[in-house]
């Protein structure tokens, strides 16, 4: 059973590969996201008809590249239970077990929330949300030391979420050095935890008083919700951290975009 659990989490050349050129995408794409703006001459109140198009055929390439990576998930987990039938049964079994929620999880969840409601009296809900978020990253630092075929993966998550919002920091870098006649985009630097989660859950927002510059705690909450995620994702195989890379790096690219937009205006 453990040798089958290594094949699985280990990954091939073909995983490394595609983690890395997927990386390197997201990277690519952050660093020059204004002059992708430029050159589909959109305005304030003109956007430029490409922009949907090149959003429709990225989302149908991740929906294709997520249903090859199920497909290929499902064709291993078909051959697993025909060589060791056994052994999956009592895995199974195992992970059931300790998937399972009990009455001790529910009061140390609880306990959990009302520490970080009483916490978020005495100082800020945004402080509050920075510590949790810094709590994730140091479980994801602690995962990553005793696991040692986890850490790329873990590195890729962190990537997908930060990297399409590379231009921020060029932009800042421009600023600081005096490149940049306008500073506007420094005032984003105090925010970057909580850019991650401008695109997916900006939408709460047209039905929720939040705003991502008054309420950054609700944005840093999600991010840090994000990276929880894709820690214990990579600590379960190459395919599923690669779908949700590809999930969570697009919606940062997404929000990307929209937020070098919106500083245009």
């Amino acid at each position: 059973m453990s040798d089958d659990h290594n094949r699985e989490t280990q990954p091939s050349p073909v995983w490394q590969y595609a983690s890395y050129g997927l990386a390197i995408a997201f990277a690519l794409a952050g660093w020059f996201i204004p002059e992708f703006y430029d050159w589909t001459g959109a305005d304030q109140s003109r956007p430029a008809p490409v922009i949907g198009w090149i959003a429709l055929a990225i989302t149908a390439g991740d929906l294709l590249a997520i249903a090859w990576l199920l497909i290929l998930h499902v064709n291993y987990q078909s051959k697993r239970k025909s060589i060791h039938p056994a052994a999956v049964v009592f895995s199974d079994q195992g992970t059931t077990a300790t998937n399972q929620f009990t009455i001790r999880h529910l009061l140390a969840f609880s306990a959990i929330i009302a520490a970080l409601l009483t916490l978020s009296r005495w100082i800020s809900p945004t402080a509050t949300a920075v510590i949790v978020f810094a709590s994730v990253v140091a479980w994801a630092i602690v995962i990553a030391k005793r696991n040692r075929g986890a850490r790329w993966w873990i590195a890729l998550v962190v990537g997908s979420q930060f990297l399409p919002f590379l231009w921020v920091v060029r932009g800042a870098m421009e600023s600081i050095l005096g490149l940049r006649s306008s500073n506007a985009v420094l005032s984003l630097v105090p925010m970057v935890l909580s850019l991650p989660s401008m695109f997916p859950f900006g939408f709460v927002s047209l039905f929720l008083p939040l705003d991502i510059r008054t309420n950054q705690w609700f944005f840093i909450g999600c991010s840090a919700l994000s990276l929880a995620i894709g820690v214990w994702l990579s600590c379960r195989g190459p395919k599923r951290t690669l779908a949700f890379g590809l999930i969570v790096g697009t919606c940062s690219l997404f929000g990307s975009f929209i937020l070098n937009a919106l500083m245009r205006a």
